[in-house]
């Protein structure tokens, strides 16, 4: 009897111990978050965004530092002119009133130039106290509105030994108008060393120019003020406000130039 072809075929016998042939997945292309487009283009919009935020912040900046700039040139430069206004006024309160009290002058052509001493000064006070200003500028407009009250309070001590007779009472009233002006030529200098203080923290003038190394001088209590103090060559007084920092001692200057 002829074998079956199917019985001699058989399944071949697996080895013991043998392992499978491992199954590879499918290949993935996986790309790291960093380097997908997306996320690129989202990174170099909030990167431009930033870029621009800083030059936004930085022309800002300096756009303010160059207002607050003219704000302090513009009253400063207004300081001057007022004070130099009254140039004439306040020599003449340097030396007038020393003349007065030693009879060169009369009464009756004494007093009327205290009269308009007094209208003088009182139209630079108001003049000042209307200026509008920034914060920054206030201790600075607030000095010079107190040294022109100073001499305000001077021309009307000059007024009042104008309209007192010959005596002690006269030469009372000559010496307080003549602390008083000594008192607002110190102010003045605190004005000056006020501006100057502002002027270096914007970077305007350096701290030597601006007067800040030297010591702040305290005027005395009772002054003494003869015809040419504080006066220059020619007859110019000397500096105004605001006009540098080769200053002199607080008590030694004056508004006038």
């Amino acid at each position: 009897m002829a074998k079956s072809k199917s019985a001699s075929q058989k399944r071949p016998v697996k080895a013991r111990g043998t392992i499978p042939a491992p199954k590879t997945a499918p290949k993935r292309n996986f790309v790291p978050i960093h380097r997908r487009r997306p996320v690129q283009a989202a990174a170099a919009v909030v990167v431009i965004l930033l870029v621009a935020l800083i030059v936004w912040r930085v022309l800002d900046a300096r756009g303010e530092d160059r207002k607050k700039e003219r704000a302090v040139e513009r009253f400063d430069n207004s300081v001057i002119t007022l004070f130099t206004g009254i140039n004439d006024t306040v020599e003449a309160m340097s030396s007038d009133p020393a003349q007065y009290g030693a009879g060169a002058l009369a009464p009756e052509e004494f007093l009327p130039r205290t009269e308009e001493w007094v209208e003088n000064i009182r139209e630079v006070n108001v003049s000042l106290r209307a200026r509008e200003v920034p914060a920054e500028l206030a201790t600075a407009k607030a000095l010079s509105v107190n040294a022109i009250l100073i001499y305000l309070d001077a021309a009307k001590s000059f007024r009042l030994a104008g309209k007192l007779g010959e005596g002690e009472a006269r030469i009372e009233a000559i010496g307080h108008g003549e602390n008083l002006m000594a008192h607002a030529q110190s102010l003045v200098g605190l004005y000056q060393r006020e501006i100057g203080r502002i002027k270096v923290e914007l970077g305007m003038i350096t701290p030597a120019e601006a007067g800040l190394d030297q010591e702040i001088q305290l005027p005395p209590e009772e002054h003494s003020f003869p015809p040419d103090i504080g006066q220059q060559p020619g007859g110019a007084p000397i500096p105004v406000p605001g006009q540098g920092g080769d200053q002199e001692p607080a008590q030694e200057q004056s508004p006038g130039s």
